[in-house]
């Protein structure tokens, strides 16, 4: 049995069946789980939906780009140029697909692993964290994608969800800057990566998160980002968590996102 992670798979399932393979995984005896954006802008969000929601031992957290879908089902949000889950919206079980995704929890701990979509902020530690996650992920189930991003979302779950799900920097005093999207390099001075002095870091052995495209494969102190960029040609990459070990494979071209 071996435990798997994989990193934003964005509607791939070509280049996830690669992955699959490479790493011989077997449903029924290996664990598989992802750092959240199962869809959107990749070719095949339905049947990267399907795949998880069928498969004995896999798992999601919840990234922006899934979020961002189940607001587009509720007619909350307008469809975007880079959107591409138009089918799987037609599709005959989107209903029990979009049941099943609002059921994702937006953090999972495996041992002392902690698997999230983009980040926290420095100063959570791993108790406000879960708390917060688990408010969010029950108004969700209760009152539905709207307290979120609709007209009479609540402020403070509507931020809680933005940071677990979106953020990749903080600035000078520590708040969540959500407009950045480059790599190390480009950071303003001032400020830093969300997982810089993070509290919540002190108290796991490793959180592994995606959503950092221009980041990539990163290897930090207690941290790892998966994001290698599918649908940029970077390729999908997986852990496994008992080894360690990260394999990648390359994009299938016809999975990439040609904007």
């Amino acid at each position: 049995m071996a435990d798997w992670v994989v990193g934003d798979i964005h509607g791939s399932r070509r280049t996830l069946d690669d992955l699959l393979r490479k790493i011989h995984y077997q449903e029924g005896k290996d664990r598989l789980f992802s750092v959240g954006d199962l869809v959107n802008r990749g070719p095949d969000s339905l049947e990267v939906l399907r795949f998880f929601s069928s498969t004995t031992g896999a798992e999601a957290v919840l990234g922006n780009h899934d979020l961002h879908l189940l607001a587009r089902a509720a007619g909350i949000r307008r469809h975007r140029p880079e959107d591409r889950f138009d089918e799987l919206l037609a599709a005959p079980d989107a209903g029990d697909l979009l049941r099943w995704l609002a059921r994702r929890p937006l953090l999972l701990r495996l041992g002392k692993d902690l698997i999230i979509h983009a980040g926290v902020l420095p100063g959570w530690t791993l108790a406000h964290a879960e708390d917060r996650a688990r408010k969010c992920s029950s108004q969700l189930q209760g009152r539905g994608i709207g307290v979120f991003f609709g007209k009479d979302r609540d402020l403070r779950l509507a931020e809680d969800i933005q940071i677990m799900t979106r953020l990749r920097i903080v600035d000078s005093g520590g708040r969540p800057d959500f407009d950045f999207v480059q790599g190390l390099e480009a950071i303003p001075e001032g400020s830093r990566p969300w997982f810089d002095g993070a509290e919540i870091l002190k108290e796991v052995s490793r959180v592994i998160f995606g959503h950092w495209a221009m980041l990539g494969l990163y290897r930090g102190a207690r941290c790892i980002c998966l994001d290698s960029g599918c649908i940029y040609g970077g390729g999908l990459s997986a852990m496994n968590l008992e080894s360690s070990e990260i394999v990648t494979v390359s994009s299938r071209r016809g999975d990439l996102w040609l904007r």
